[in-house]
C-alpha cells in the first residue's frame, strides 16, 4: 500500500508482477546456459528427489516479459493492481528434468531432496 500511495503523490500507475520460480531454459532449443539451476540440475543424475506430490508455481522468463509488456501498456487501467505470474504448477526435481533438461526420470529410484544439498 505504501507504494500505492507514494506512486499515486507523483501521478505514476504502479502494478505489482509476482511471478512463480522463473525458469528460462528449454531443452529443445538446447539452451541450459542461461539458467544456471538448470546447469546445476543437469549434473545430478535423473532421480526423483523428494515427494513428487509437493509442486510450486512455475513460469518461463519469456513469460515474465511478455506480462511486464502487457502490464506497461495497460498501467493506468490495471493501477494498484497485483498479478500472480505462473505457466504451470510442476514438481520442482522433475520439472527440470523432464521439462527444462528433456530427461526422463529414472524408474522407481526416489531420493530425500536433502541430497541435493549434500551434493
Amino acid at each position: 500500500k505504501a507504494l500505492h500511495v507514494a506512486s499515486s503523490d507523483v501521478g505514476m500507475a504502479v502494478v505489482v508482477l509476482r511471478p512463480g520460480h522463473i525458469f528460462g531454459a528449454d531443452a529443445r532449443v538446447g539452451v541450459v546456459a542461461e539458467d544456471p539451476l538448470a546447469g546445476y540440475i543437469k549434473g545430478i543424475p535423473p532421480f526423483r528427489l523428494g515427494c513428487a506430490k509437493v509442486q510450486m508455481s512455475m513460469v518461463c522468463v519469456s513469460s515474465v516479459v511478455e506480462g511486464a509488456i502487457r502490464t506497461a501498456r495497460a498501467a493506468r487501467r490495471l493501477r494498484g493492481r497485483c498479478f500472480a505470474l505462473k505457466d504451470v504448477d510442476a514438481n520442482f526435481f522433475s520439472f527440470y528434468q523432464e521439462v527444462v533438461l528433456g530427461r526422463r526420470l529414472l524408474p522407481v529410484v526416489a531420493l530425500p531432496a536433502l541430497i541435493v544439498i549434500w551434493a
